[in-house]
């Protein structure tokens, strides 16, 4: 269910969750970002910091520099002036990862977790090959609706979510720890484990490059220690053992190139349901 005016939820006495409505829609999420650029562009003061997520917006401010009733105000004032709701594009860049499928660190870590490999798990529970599962999930490109959970986890929305044509689970137990940089997949999302750290996600695979980090060895990481933003776009591809090794190499000595293009993403070009 979509609600076309926001819902706006308090959550303690520093901070409100502005409600664009409750289920996992881009459209929602391109409402959400592009409040949460105008809040960033016009410099709102008393606000403190902001939270993108799918379908809400996180406010922590400072009731000493504005009051929660005035803080409403402006931001039904920013809706209106900005005209969000007739927003048909966001700035957005594509930042391309390469995962290398299958490999050994996903395959140990299901056996430490006493359970099938992810990805066996589910070309077989699909009737599909493990070449097909990786051609699902490399075949439509994905949408940063915000970063939370760990230090640069991403959550995202498939662009073309008609060609995630499996259905993946996610785990009722999660596992206790995944590696750093895991690749793990579930429904028609998808995401990269920033740090060791627990997960229920489908873990099917690792990339080379980091996601987050705090050394800052590349120049991508020079101004934040966080790759992936909200509105960006992600597509990941399929690389080999050698490839793997050649890229982390690089990637630890700083000099690898990080694949990313500036651009803009036009709402027009989502394929999801429209309803």
């Amino acid at each position: 269910m979509r609600s076309k005016e926001p819902f706006y939820r308090d959550l303690g006495d520093l901070y409100i969750c502005v409600e664009y409505g409750d289920t996992s829609d881009l459209r929602l999420s391109f409402k959400v970002n592009a409040l949460n650029l105008a809040i960033k562009k016009r410099g709102v003061n008393g606000i403190v910091e902001t939270n993108p997520t799918v379908r809400s917006l996180g406010i922590v401010y400072d009731p000493f520099r504005i009051e929660r009733r005035h803080l409403i105000e402006e931001l039904k004032r920013i809706e209106a002036e900005e005209k969000l709701d007739e927003l048909a594009e966001l700035p957005s860049r594509l930042i391309k990862i390469p995962v290398w499928f299958n490999d050994p660190w996903s395959d140990e870590c299901a056996r430490v977790h006493g359970v099938e490999n992810n990805l066996q798990f589910i070309a077989r529970s699909n009737g599909v090959s493990i070449d097909e599962v990786i051609r699902v999930y490399t075949s439509t490109r994905y949408w940063i609706a915000g970063t939370a959970f760990l230090l640069g986890t991403f959550a995202c929305v498939a662009l073309e979510p008609q060609k995630i044509t499996l259905k993946v689970p996610k785990w009722t137990s999660p596992r206790k720890w995944t590696y750093e940089r895991g690749f793990s997949v579930a429904g028609v999302s998808a995401s990269i484990h920033s740090i060791r750290a627990p997960g229920g996600f489908q873990l099917v695979g690792r990339s080379p490059i980091d996601i987050y980090d705090r050394h800052q060895r590349n120049i991508i990481f020079k101004k934040d220690p966080i790759l992936v933003k909200a509105t960006d776009r992600i597509e990941f591809y399929s690389i080999s053992e050698a490839e793997y090794h050649r890229i982390r190499k690089e990637v630890e000595e700083g000099t690898y190139h990080y694949e990313v293009e500036e651009g803009i993403y036009h709402l027009s070009d989502y394929k999801g349901d429209p309803s």
